[in-house]
């Protein structure tokens, strides 16, 4: 049986195995093909995971400093991102003829979405639906939030009615989403945390009770709360042990916690494997950015 539908996601910030947008996409590509349609992952050139299949394509405009940097070399980047899209859909033409195409996009910022709508213009329309998911509140888009409903309006306009659905995947977070854009939002389950339900429990000979802060120490994950629990001089301190990233730049402290580094970023595998190990997971995130987000580790 021929497949007449091709799912196409956009995965600008895809480079390395840490993260969600990996295992994410691997379970979005599990349900797309479970409904017989091709699928393809579009990928930053500069993406450093190894042995990808061949329908994970590195054709995006290298992920560098420069989404990081000033709003001039941002808007330059979001034409380069146009320009890698067009010519991956110009190089794949006799792919998509006669198909309906599906595009996804999540985890994206503002000039990736410019960049998206731009590309517009040049890839396959008439056949073609939207999908966008949203990841951040009002509050976090803040003044972006203007510049994000002029890139859907725009976006309307280029492809046929009713082909842009916006997608979020909390309750809350839709609710808030729906109100600021005036635009129905839907929700989506979150797929990518079934492998470690399905691991069998992990065993480690220790007396210690080990504590783990996943993830890489931001401070709206809680870096000065854990710092803190490190300084905790006491003689039940040593009782714990405490997993942090090898970036969080931590010392031990004396009469304290029994502290243990571990790489940053983590293959999956290693991932799954700490999760299983540990007691405690500390997740000490701060609650006015993560008043609506979700995360993968709240699954998990």
């Amino acid at each position: 049986m021929p497949k007449t539908t091709a799912f196409i996601s956009i995965t600008p910030n895809l480079t390395k195995e840490s993260g969600h947008d990996y295992s994410y996409h691997q379970s979005v590509e599990k349900g797309v093909r479970s409904l017989g349609w091709q699928n393809f992952v579009l990928l930053p050139k500069d993406c450093s995971i190894k042995n990808l299949p061949d329908n994970w394509i590195k054709c995006l405009v290298a992920r560098e400093k420069s989404w990081n940097a000033g709003g001039i070399r941002k808007i330059f980047h979001s034409f380069l991102l146009a320009k890698s899209l067009a010519g991956f859909f110009r190089n794949f033409q006799r792919e998509f003829e006669g198909k309906r195409c599906i595009f996804f996009m999540e985890s994206f910022s503002f000039f990736h979405l410019f960049g998206l709508t731009l590309a517009l213009p040049f890839l396959p329309k008439k056949n073609s639906s939207l999908l966008l998911l949203y990841r951040y509140d009002s509050k976090q888009l803040g003044k972006m939030l203007f510049f994000h409903k002029l890139a859907l309006r725009i976006i309307d306009s280029l492809l046929p009615p009713n082909r842009l659905q916006l997608l979020t995947d909390s309750e809350p977070l839709k609710d808030d989403l729906s109100q600021a854009f005036g635009r129905s939002f839907l929700v989506m389950p979150i797929p990518h945390t079934d492998q470690i339900l399905e691991q069998s429990p992990a065993t480690q000979a220790s007396d210690k009770i080990i504590c783990w802060w996943p993830g890489p120490p931001r401070a709206a994950k809680g870096l000065d709360i854990i710092r803190l629990f490190l300084k905790c001089q006491s003689k039940d301190a040593a009782r714990f042990q405490l997993l942090v990233s090898r970036k969080a730049d931590f010392a031990p402290v004396e009469n304290g916690v029994d502290l243990k580094v571990i790489d940053d970023p983590l293959p999956r595998s290693e991932y799954e494997r700490w999760m299983s190990l540990c007691d405690l997971i500390l997740l000490p995130y701060d609650a006015s950015v993560y008043r609506y987000a979700t995360s993968g580790v709240f699954t998990e």
